[in-house]
C-alpha cells in the first residue's frame, strides 16, 4: 500500500455558523450526521454556511436516512437488540435501543444502552440519548435550493446498517 503524506487542519466550531478561512471544492457529510440538527432554523443556517464555504462550482455531498426505513420496524417504547460484536479477548459489546417518534415535528427520540461483557459478565453500561430529525426528499431538496444550491440530485444507496438505505444528495454552488 502506498503511503500518502497528507497534512490536515482541524477546526472545532458550531455547525450552524462556522467560519473557516478557506473555501472547498467538496464538503462531505456522512452517516446521516446532518440529521442530528433537530432545529430546522439551525439546519437552514448550516446549509447556508456550508454553501458559503464552497468554491464556485463546488459541491455538497451528504446522506440522510429516509423516514420509514427505521420507523416501520420499530414500536414506540419497545427495547430491541441492535448491534452485537465480540473480540478475541472474550469481550462482547451489545447495543439496545428504544425509539419514540414525534411525527408532528419529524423527530425520532432514541434511547440507547451500550453494554460490555467480559467472559459473560457485565462490566460496563452506558446509557445515552440520540435524537434525529427526519426530512422528506422534496422537503430537503427545497431546503438546499433555499440555501443557494443548484443542480441537486438524489440517489438511493443500500447501507450495511439498521436503516437499510440512505438518500445521497449532491448539490452544487453556482458559478
Amino acid at each position: 500500500m502506498k503511503k500518502i503524506n497528507l497534512k490536515t487542519q482541524l477546526f472545532r466550531q458550531n455547525f450552524a455558523d462556522f467560519n473557516i478561512p478557506k473555501q472547498y471544492n467538496t464538503i462531505f457529510i456522512s452517516g446521516g450526521s446532518f440529521q442530528l440538527l433537530e432545529n430546522i432554523d439551525l439546519a437552514m443556517s448550516s446549509l447556508r454556511c456550508i454553501h458559503s464555504h464552497l468554491k464556485p462550482g463546488g459541491r455538497l455531498v451528504l446522506d440522510l436516512f429516509p423516514l420509514l426505513s427505521d420507523v416501520q420496524s420499530n414500536q414506540d417504547g419497545v427495547w430491541k437488540l441492535g448491534r452485537t460484536a465480540s473480540n478475541d479477548r472474550g469481550e462482547t459489546f451489545q447495543c439496545q435501543n428504544c425509539t419514540e417518534m414525534d411525527f408532528r415535528n419529524q423527530i425520532q427520540r432514541g434511547h440507547y444502552k451500550y453494554e460490555i461483557y467480559r467472559n459473560g459478565h457485565l462490566i460496563e453500561t452506558i446509557i445515552d440519548d440520540l435524537n434525529l430529525r427526519w426530512y422528506g426528499q422534496q422537503e430537503f431538496k427545497m431546503m438546499l435550493e433555499r440555501a443557494g444550491f443548484t443542480k441537486i440530485s438524489m440517489e438511493t444507496e443500500s447501507l450495511m446498517s439498521t436503516h437499510g438505505e440512505s438518500i445521497v444528495y449532491q448539490a452544487f454552488k453556482g458559478n
